[in-house]
């Protein structure tokens, strides 16, 4: 017997008014306050509600009587001892374009569950920029089951956010995406360039470094909660976790775990936007014996920003530090510059402010004895090579006869 419960908030997908065009304004539009007696989980800042164009959608179904003599058949050789615990207002939490990803999405969760979710069963959130229908919703639930998920759109339509924008924005937008204007508006398929970048990325793509960076910290399908495990929807699991890194996480009051460093940020804007936001900048990183973050503060107007930063496919964050009053403002300045930027993502976002504030609440999760074996664009962790970039060719030679719980 399959007993399926969901808590639904629908809104009307009607046209609305968004009243201006900065990213201030955007955000108050994406974030109302709630009334209290509907908190019932403490976070720091004020609680949010959905608006009228999100649809915010959660489902939950008990496991299969089959799949029960499954996991239970697992425990008597992978159980941890003793049992990972299951702390309070924890969230997994990833995001994809549209229902289109849902075969992707099915892959990246069923195997979270096999590999650390079926330990603490943790609700699941999915952003995502176009709509679900409740079958397909259903089906990702049947999939992480017994865990909580719910489905939320990240933002309102694209037409609503055009709409908030002054003529020169949207004329500006056009430009970066060669829009054929006889053929109609933007969309979120048409490839946009950035300034000092050879790369182009759709537009959709562009959102989501927004969204990341920025939005998603008071979303109001992540009130209620603290922490957010973050992995994205291409990223897989490769083995059963020895260790759990919430566990290290609440015990040590951390603000930041990470699995990589990578990439570096070379842009002077970034060290304008934190002396706007802090009085004081950072430019370059270092890891300590330890396994945390250090921080080394520019030295003068001369002295040239070389920041690298950690990589995005996986991370953990305490999201009431990030939804504190400074830190959200320095957040929000990261984005201002125009809508749907890609230069700035969720890698520099997450870091920033732990770098300005306590870098020595960052850690390294290799460096504290967590390898989680995560296959990422061709790496295991962003750091060993992945002989097979060939999805099929992967879970056939690396994990098939390898991996009894993922399979």
């Amino acid at each position: 017997l399959i007993i399926t419960f969901q808590t639904t908030f629908l809104y009307p997908q009607e046209t609305i008014e968004l009243p201006s065009q900065t990213v201030g304004d955007l955000d108050a539009a994406l974030h109302v306050p709630v009334d209290s007696v509907v908190q019932e989980r403490r976070i720091a800042e004020p609680s949010l509600q959905p608006l009228s164009w999100q649809s915010i959608k959660s489902a939950q179904f008990e496991v299969t009587d089959d799949e029960k003599k499954v996991l239970e058949s697992l425990s008597l050789s992978d159980d941890h001892n003793p049992p990972f615990q299951r702390y309070d207002d924890v969230v997994i939490v990833t995001k994809v374009l549209w229902p289109r990803d849902l075969s992707r999405l099915k892959a990246t969760l069923c195997l979270v569950k096999a590999s650390y979710n079926r330990f603490v069963n943790y609700d699941i959130v999915v952003f995502t920029t176009l709509p679900w229908n409740q079958k397909q919703l259903d089906d990702l639930a049947k999939i992480v089951a017994p865990a909580k998920l719910t489905v939320a759109l990240d933002g309102p339509p694209l037409e609503n956010q055009l709409k908030a924008m002054t003529k020169e924005e949207v004329e500006f937008l056009e430009d970066r995406c060669a829009v054929n204007k006889t053929e109609g508006s933007v969309t979120w398929q048409h490839h946009c360039t950035e300034e000092r970048s050879r790369h182009k990325n759709n537009l959709g793509y562009s959102w989501q470094s927004e969204f990341r960076a920025f939005n998603i910290w008071k979303h109001a399908a992540l009130a209620g909660y603290k922490y957010m495990m973050w992995i994205d929807a291409d990223a897989l699991v490769s083995k059963t976790w020895e260790n759990d890194p919430m566990e290290t996480m609440v015990k040590n009051n951390l603000t930041l775990m990470f699995d990589n460093i990578y990439g570096r940020t070379l842009w002077p804007e970034l060290k304008t936007k934190q002396m706007k936001a802090y009085n004081r900048s950072i430019c370059r990183i270092g890891l300590a014996e330890e396994g945390h973050l250090l921080a080394k503060e520019c030295e003068g107007e001369d002295d040239r920003i070389e920041l690298w930063q950690i990589h995005g496919f996986f991370h953990i964050t305490n999201m009431e530090f990030y939804r504190s009053e400074r830190h959200y403002n320095f957040l929000r300045i990261l984005v201002e510059d125009y809508r749907f930027s890609r230069k700035w993502d969720d890698q520099i976002a997450v870091m920033v402010p732990v770098l300005i504030e306590e870098p020595e609440k960052a850690w390294d999760l290799r460096s504290h004895n967590f390898t989680l074996r995560i296959a990422h664009h061709g790496l295991y962790d962003g750091k060993e090579i992945n002989n097979y970039r060939n999805k099929k060719r992967w879970w056939d030679n690396d994990i098939k006869g390898n991996w009894t719980a993922g399979v």
